[in-house]
């Protein structure tokens, strides 16, 4: 009897290792497969706004108007920048993107960004989708919906500022971005 319990004990051990094994073999696999997802890397320092496109593998799919944001900058640095606006911190590292989502004047006036992944995405596949948003500390108007569209070939538009007629795939909805 001794003996039986014994073989018990070995058989939820080995099931207990098998575990681990399996869930350390999960994330070995598991990669980042978005380039630059801190917009550390940079071909230049961002001295104005509209440079998304100094920030390696990152670019806005509309005139590129995107703002890139880093420590080596002085008028758009971290955590103090661009002007009027205020101290913004990045979420990690020393860069991030910025973007208008809304607009006071103009209310359709949109900004976008947009980078191609290092790999495609696998039918049947299961991804996990993170993205940080944050308002600026002296901005008073805020978005509660925000998305994520993936596609098969770049979007593209010369129009400045224009609402994107796309579906978002990943969807943020009824949070409001605020401090």
């Amino acid at each position: 009897n001794q003996r039986k319990n014994s073989k018990e004990i070995d058989t939820t051990k080995m099931k207990f290792w098998i575990f681990i094994i399996l869930l350390n073999c999960n994330l070995v696999f598991s990669q980042n497969l978005v380039p630059n997802p801190s917009f550390e890397q940079y071909t230049l320092c961002p001295s104005g706004y509209s440079q998304l496109s100094y920030c390696i593998q990152w670019e806005g799919p509309i005139n590129d108007d995107s703002d890139y944001y880093n420590t080596c900058s002085i008028t758009m640095g971290i955590p103090y920048n661009d002007g009027p606006f205020g101290y913004q911190p990045s979420k990690t590292g020393n860069g991030y993107a910025g973007l208008w989502m809304y607009n006071g004047v103009n209310n359709n006036y949109r900004e976008y960004l947009r980078t191609a992944l290092l790999n495609p995405l696998l039918i049947n596949e299961c991804y996990y989708v993170e993205f940080y948003c944050n308002l600026e500390n002296n901005l008073s108007l805020a978005v509660n919906n925000i998305g994520l569209h993936l596609s098969i070939n770049p979007i593209n538009t010369t129009s400045t500022g224009n609402v994107l007629d796309l579906q978002p795939q990943i969807l943020k909805l009824n949070n409001p971005v605020i401090n």
